[in-house]
């Protein structure tokens, strides 16, 4: 209703939408705020934070470790690999013997290497052009994959060096 108001003065009143414009930030600025309150009251009912208002007004909000776990989960799940701008002309190879017992840890890896960007060389053998051996770690301790599963490798040069430099569009 409110809009369709503002709509109409406009049209009748041209310089009336500037009054508009103040209107819809104050809702937007409304709207915002619910938003936020409704975000805050969700997190301490899940208890990710806890929060009290200061004896002076300030709004003071502590995270609990449950929601540093899931901080850390997000960053996990967002995890990106740099792009420097200029290519070192070294592969980064991952290789990986996971017991068929643990078949979904082998799938979780694979998966998240083929986020990251890793091209599969073969079943268990991911290369990267880009420094990652802190990212593998991570992901070796997120998973709490043995380091005696995971091979990183650092190597210059391989039998399909042109059809790699294609896919990651390098200019070896």
């Amino acid at each position: 209703m409110v809009f369709t108001a503002m709509v109409g003065a406009v049209l009748v009143a041209p310089n009336a939408a500037q009054l508009g414009d103040k209107a819809l930030s104050f809702l937007d600025k409304r709207g915002r705020r619910l938003k936020t309150e409704k975000a805050l009251t969700y997190m301490k009912r899940k208890n990710l934070i806890s929060y009290d208002i200061t004896p002076n007004g300030e709004l003071s909000i502590r995270i609990t470790q449950k929601g540093k776990q899931r901080a850390s989960r997000t960053k996990f799940a967002d995890m990106e690999l740099k792009r420097p701008k200029k290519w070192d002309k070294q592969w980064r190879l991952v290789t990986f013997d996971i017991p068929e017992k643990q078949r979904r840890l082998r799938n979780q890896l694979s998966s998240k290497l083929k986020l990251l960007g890793f091209y599969q060389l073969q079943r268990n053998i991911w290369i990267h052009p880009y420094p990652c051996e802190l990212e593998i770690e991570v992901i070796k301790q997120v998973f709490g994959i043995p380091d005696s599963y995971v091979v990183f490798a650092k190597i210059s040069s391989l039998n399909r060096q042109k059809t790699l430099t294609q896919h990651f569009n390098l200019h070896a």
